[in-house]
């Protein structure tokens, strides 16, 4: 089951299964949901007020730095690789090529943040990009960023 369907405490799942800010799921194929729903998401964001999230990284590690503000969350560090290409060799798409974005290679939970400034570090995870999310117990993203 995914982190999402567990978080809603719904044991359904599918493909091509979308969740925009811990909302409701809904179809990933459907462009007018998505666009309605990342509207709606900033629109929350917005009303919530902002939290400063900054990444930075050495050769070896990372550090997290996130401003105060109201609230608090788990902070999330992802790893990933922007572009890849797949040939596929079995299967129903034997002979196809895939292309994939953002392809999630780790996900470490940093720690939790209680609305006082917090500065965190871990070794680089699996990935050539990195992303930050600061998550509401709820589900909803209250910062993020991404290098």
């Amino acid at each position: 089951m995914s982190c999402s369907a567990i978080t809603r405490h719904d044991p359904q799942v599918y493909t091509p299964e979308a969740v925009v800010d811990g909302g409701q799921p809904f179809v990933g194929s459907d462009s007018a949901a998505m666009t309605a729903a990342i509207e709606k998401a900033r629109a929350r964001i917005a009303a919530r007020g902002t939290v400063s999230v900054a990444i930075g990284s050495t050769a070896r590690r990372i550090s997290v730095d996130i401003g105060s503000g109201q609230g608090a969350g788990t902070v999330w560090l992802f790893g990933f690789n922007p572009a890849r290409t797949t040939r596929v060799r079995a299967g129903e798409n034997a002979g196809a090529t895939l292309s994939e974005v953002n392809v999630v290679r780790s996900i470490t939970r940093l720690g939790e943040w209680h609305g006082q400034p917090l500065e965190l570090h871990a070794p680089l995870p699996a990935g050539t990009r990195f992303a930050v999310l600061l998550q509401s117990a709820d589900g909803t993203i209250r910062a993020a960023a991404s290098s």
